[in-house]
């Protein structure tokens, strides 16, 4: 269950501790609960003896800061958690890439929360183009397991949805007005359905599969 056998206590128990905490962050996305969430992780990041799994946790809890920024719905916290989300990247980055764990969240998980989560605030930043091109380029080994992520962040940004100011919402109208090929559009309606669902925006996800279901082919 911990995960690392030579651990020696204390470390062993800052390891399970670490991992309650963990797991208790996962649960609160799930409900919702983004600060708490976020709070969770950063529970972790203190706790993990392991510094790699310690530093993972501490992006995570940006990513998490942002999505409860993204709910509150206020513009200055918006764009202060997602400064802080890109300031946490050269953390990731300085872990040891040899690590499995490191090395995924290094290559294709960074670069897919940067892009998703500044796509859901209408947000493009400088390294926009950098982190969509390693998200089309992963390595043969990640490819499979992230090639959902990389379709839909490829369609966001063939179709243009990188502008500045095009959120889910906009994505929406344009769906409606039959703007895009079908099978594109709804992957990507899809995926906002369920990243706004959980952010309790229940009626753009209702228009999003109303949309779903009215689309020929």
């Amino acid at each position: 269950i911990l995960g690392d056998d030579d651990l020696a206590w204390p470390a062993r128990w800052h390891r399970l501790e670490a991992l309650h905490a963990y797991h208790g962050g996962i649960a609160f996305r799930e409900l919702g609960e983004f600060d708490k969430a976020a709070e969770a992780q950063e529970a972790t990041a203190r706790l993990d003896p392991d510094p790699n799994k310690a530093g993972i946790s501490q992006f995570c809890a940006a990513v998490e800061w942002v999505h409860h920024a993204l709910k509150v719905g206020d513009p200055a916290l918006i764009a202060e958690k997602l400064a802080t989300l890109r300031a946490a990247v050269p953390a990731l980055m300085a872990l040891d890439g040899s690590n499995a764990d490191v090395r995924r969240w290094q290559k294709a998980n960074c670069p897919a929360h940067l892009l998703y989560s500044h796509w859901l605030a209408g947000v493009k930043y400088d390294g926009w183009g950098a982190d969509m091109g390693a998200m089309q380029n992963l390595p043969d080994d990640l490819a499979g397991t992230f090639e959902d992520w990389s379709k839909v962040l490829s369609a966001i940004d063939s179709f243009g949805l990188s502008e500045t100011g095009f959120t889910p919402l906009k994505l929406a109208d344009k769906v409606l007005r039959r703007d895009f090929h079908p099978s594109t559009t709804a992957l990507a309606m899809l995926v906002a359905a369920q990243a706004h669902q959980a952010y309790k925006l229940n009626g753009l996800a209702k228009v999003l599969l109303r949309a779903i279901v009215n689309m020929p082919g």
